[in-house]
């Protein structure tokens, strides 16, 4: 699991030589704009795809990031002809929106040994992107 309950996405890169010759993945790296904006999870490098194999390389967002749009780049270096295999990454990070309502309650003059209750209310605002998570309420 990613950050903000983001699940990590998977990159697969798989040989699909119809020659059945293999290749290598040299290198996997973030660059770009905002590499540390991102994780990468990958199995120890170099690694030989055989024709058909593939091997999966997670993309997760970094601890930490900020609100906002965040963009990197996946680059993958083989031991193929041609160019570097680069995948764009792109994140926008958005935080929930606390909501009160009623955002103050009087309750007014009280008996001793009474338990006056009152409704409050915590929610999302509306169009707020990102669902709200409360793990705890301290009342003061």
């Amino acid at each position: 699991m990613g950050v903000r309950g983001v699940p990590a996405r998977t990159v697969t890169l798989t040989n699909l030589s119809a020659t059945a010759l293999p290749f290598d993945l040299q290198a996997a790296r973030l660059l770009g704009a905002e590499p540390a904006a991102f994780r990468l999870t990958a199995p120890l490098l170099p690694r030989t795809l055989a024709a058909g194999e593939g091997l999966a390389l997670d993309v997760s967002l970094a601890p930490g990031a900020l609100p906002g749009l965040h963009e990197a780049t996946l680059e993958l270096q083989t031991t193929l002809p041609g160019p570097t295999l680069l995948v764009p990454l792109r994140a926008r990070v958005v935080e929930p929106i606390l909501t009160v309502s009623p955002p103050a309650h009087d309750f007014g003059e009280v008996a001793v040994g009474s338990a006056p209750e009152a409704a409050i209310v915590l929610g999302n605002a509306p169009g707020a992107s990102a669902p709200l998570t409360i793990g705890s309420l301290d009342l003061q």
